[in-house]
């Protein structure tokens, strides 16, 4: 999950150094900073990205759970020579360079 946080600018100029990080906690029902003042969280999630996970694909049985599991399953159903391809082309494109670039033009 991508995160930036309230004072802390993620678009810090290279001159400015890195973005100041605190240290959140609850105060509350707020996330407020080291200092107190209420910090708004806002970030996007990319479930399923980097790890397949079963509950995303909505699969009834639990022999689905594992990245590898669920890698197998789908080799099982294409075959031994499309198996491998298919998530190869899959995860090239689940996300793309030009995915992470409109999210990063979305800005806050």
């Amino acid at each position: 999950m991508l995160v930036g946080c309230g004072p802390c600018s993620l678009r810090s100029t290279p001159s400015a150094g890195p973005p100041r990080f605190s240290r959140l906690r609850a105060s509350g029902t707020r996330i407020v900073d080291d200092s107190g003042r209420p910090v708004r969280l806002h970030g996007v999630n990319l479930g399923g990205w980097l790890v397949e996970e079963g509950y995303i694909y909505h699969f009834d049985s639990k022999d689905y759970d594992a990245p590898s599991e669920i890698d197998r399953a789908i080799v099982e159903l294409a075959g031994a020579q499309t198996g491998p391809r298919l998530l190869g082309e899959w995860r090239g494109q689940w996300i793309t360079e030009s995915d992470l670039a409109e999210i990063r033009a979305l800005g806050r």
